[in-house]
């Protein structure tokens, strides 16, 4: 067995809903959109399935993906961000946990030491040490949830960082950095030479972003990106790389040893949906995910302090360690995540609830049911 296989825990997720198996009913614990893909692109991919022998539905494609599909990914984010990104420098994946496992096999070799902005993505971490990484965390500023950007320079200068790794909006809090932030990050980047990698997948989600894609005169600099909660098409599996330091044929290595390509219907959902697809679609998702928004902010009583929230989640702090506060919610049918899945610290008080999993009335309720604690 590989020992650094050994070494991991259990899926932090899978793990978590074993051991509540059959204590809940609300389950807001993992970010599954509350709604279907859109009809519109369910019977674009009936048709093509029909036509299955006309349009090489079952075959492989390039492996960097569906040109037409990489030429709208960049006609979205260029128009979107003011960035100058070429089709020829994406490569389209199979969901962006596997985006990033490409990325990390390319870039890394074991030793290499990185760091990451807390509280994380835990499948991040995990696939950091499955390939022999040193997992450096940057810890937050208090209940803003801020980057300790002082801590976050003594690191690299003291230490032979490789890159930063950054979730934005963040999964788990929800939070948009600002554009201070940002800049920040990429000047500190810029002094130490470091690759600085953002997942962005829940960009679309988000008015008031500031994508990593538009520091464009910074090269060494890689975009994560997923369709899978944009357009409620999780078990479709379809996100991207985009990298402008012509690393691509080095990526697709790495790629070609796992799925040689992401699924083509995939592909043509995607490019259906960036194509195709009336933007309301989109807009009244993100009024609903507004909605349940200011439902969680509205919670009231001394139990749990809400300290953000944005697309898909709210993070929150209880009066009790995050492990208690999973077994009293378990009591009254609730499933969230602990924050001790995102954060170094076990002592953690934090919980994230996945706020796009359930409707707005299945929220109120849950907030009734918190209120009372």
């Amino acid at each position: 067995m590989n020992k650094e296989v050994l070494k991991l825990k259990e899926a932090p997720l899978f793990e978590l809903k074993k051991k509540a198996k059959g204590r809940y009913n609300i389950d807001l614990s993992q970010a599954v959109p509350g709604w279907s893909m859109p009809d519109e692109a369910a019977d674009y991919a009936t048709h093509l399935l029909k036509d299955h022998k006309d349009n090489r539905l079952a075959f492989y494609t390039q492996d960097h993906g569906l040109e037409k599909l990489r030429k709208s990914i960049s006609k979205h984010l260029n128009n979107r961000y003011h960035s100058n990104v070429s089709d020829e420098n994406i490569i389209v994946t199979a969901g962006a946990n596997q985006a990033f496992y490409t990325v990390s096999a390319t870039l890394f070799s074991p030793g290499d030491q990185v760091v990451v902005i807390e509280p994380f993505y835990f499948n991040h971490v995990m696939t950091l040490k499955l390939h022999g990484v040193e997992v450096n965390n940057i810890d937050y500023k208090g209940e803003t949830l801020d980057i300790d950007m002082e801590e976050l320079e003594g690191f690299c200068k003291t230490k032979n960082i490789n890159a930063i790794i950054l979730v934005n909006p963040s999964n788990p809090t929800g939070k948009v950095y600002k554009k201070e932030q940002i800049e920040r990050l990429v000047n500190i980047a810029k002094k130490n030479d470091l690759w600085l990698i953002s997942d962005e997948t829940y960009e679309m989600f988000s008015d008031n972003m500031t994508s990593l894609i538009s520091y464009v005169d910074y090269k060494k600099k890689i975009i994560l990106g997923s369709f899978s909660k944009s357009y409620s098409m999780t078990g479709f599996r379809t996100g991207y790389i985009i990298n402008t330091n012509d690393i691509t044929s080095h990526l697709l290595k790495a790629q070609d040893c796992q799925i040689i390509c992401a699924p083509r219907i995939s592909q043509e959902i995607a490019w259906y949906c960036l194509e195709r697809l009336s933007k309301s679609w989109l807009e009244d998702k993100k009024k609903e995910l507004k909605k349940r928004e200011d439902v969680i902010r509205s919670i009231k009583g001394d139990y749990f302090k809400v300290l953000s929230t944005g697309p898909f989640f709210a993070y929150m702090k209880g009066k009790d360690k995050c492990d208690k506060i999973i077994e009293i919610l378990l009591d009254k049918g609730i499933l969230v995540a602990p924050g001790s899945m995102f954060e170094s610290s076990s002592e953690t008080q934090n919980i994230r609830v996945s706020t796009g999993n359930v409707s707005e009335d299945v929220l109120k309720k849950t907030v009734e049911i918190m209120e009372k604690l």
